[in-house]
């Protein structure tokens, strides 16, 4: 979570040029899973389908609201809803292993996902 703390802070003041983008770039979309056994699974918990312009989860959804790309790594804003609530996400995906695994950077949390086939 460090590494995420320092980029938002060269983001934040200017250090790391940011590509501004309106959808989430192809290589990023896809459905994903915290294992590939959980790919075959439909609404499996640890899951996310993330499209152009919004991201999936099993209770929860979120629309695109803005789009960056700056030195490796994807820094994407959403309006959440799910469960009866709404809340913004701010959050950042990097991917590894020739795009097969996408790690996900909330302000609490990191994820790592697989690409499902």
């Amino acid at each position: 979570m460090r590494s995420l703390s320092f980029f938002s802070m060269l983001l934040g003041i200017g250090l790391i040029q940011a590509c501004t983008m309106s959808a989430v770039p192809s290589k990023y979309q896809g459905h994903w899973a915290g294992d590939q056994e959980s790919c075959s699974v439909s609404s499996s918990a640890d899951s996310m389908t993330l499209a152009s312009d919004r991201v999936l989860f099993t209770e929860s959804s979120g629309q695109l609201m803005s789009s960056s790309q700056s030195d490796g790594n994807l820094h994407l804003i959403f309006n959440m809803q799910g469960e009866g609530e709404t809340w913004r996400s701010e959050e950042v995906y990097s991917l590894n292993s020739g795009g097969q695994v996408l790690v996900r950077y909330t302000k609490n949390s990191t994820f790592k996902y697989f690409r499902c086939n």
